[in-house]
């Protein structure tokens, strides 16, 4: 919903994760696949993709994300099928449960 919507700003002030942020942000604007430019008039262009090596945003982020959630599964010594998600039931300083999966 574009219309009613409230955006917030505020500082990130731990540094691991204003990288993160950032690195999500770079991702994000280097689509190729998906990317569309807002007009002054308030329509969307799709970006011209001419010349330019495909990049699907989305994907990128859903690999680094579910490679991520492998490498700290990993140190806690529970196995995740090659061919599922784990699905995080608590944040990392908490203790853990048995991950809940899901077909992909």
């Amino acid at each position: 919903n574009l219309n009613r919507r409230v955006e917030l700003l505020f500082e990130i002030e731990n540094q691991a994760i204003r990288e993160k942020v950032l690195n999500i942000l770079d991702t994000l604007f280097s689509d190729t696949l998906k990317t569309r430019v807002l007009k002054n008039d308030g329509t969307y262009k799709w970006l011209d993709k001419r010349g330019k090596k495909k990049y699907n945003a989305q994907a990128a982020l859903s690999e680094t994300a579910d490679q991520e959630m492998k490498d700290y599964y990993s140190t806690k010594q529970l196995k995740v099928h090659k061919d599922m998600a784990a699905v995080p039931l608590t944040r990392p300083n908490q203790e853990i449960e048995p991950p809940v999966v899901k077909k992909i």
